[in-house]
């Protein structure tokens, strides 16, 4: 993710498997999982991923399409580096 760009909520996300290894780019695994999100809130935690030394954030999302749908209220939240996991 461009280090200018701030996610909030509203923004549509893709999390997708994938692995990576040591002085070398990500790679994603082909067939591999992924589902896009829309992020219902973005919270900076004021730190530093000690591996990567980028900012640490909150995600709360709710898969897309699944908004307003009954019994679809379960909220899932995930600490992430601001660059990993996005593809």
């Amino acid at each position: 993710m461009p280090g200018a760009r701030v996610l909030s909520a509203g923004d549509s996300i893709v999390f997708a498997l994938a692995y990576s290894r040591a002085g070398k780019e990500t790679s994603y695994v082909k067939c591999g999982d992924s589902v896009c999100v829309s992020l219902t809130e973005v919270t900076d935690l004021g730190a530093t991923d000690p591996a990567t030394g980028q900012a640490l954030f909150r995600f709360s999302w709710e898969p897309l399409g699944q908004s307003g749908s009954p019994g679809a209220s379960t909220k899932r939240v995930v600490k992430s580096s601001s660059s990993r996991g996005m593809g």
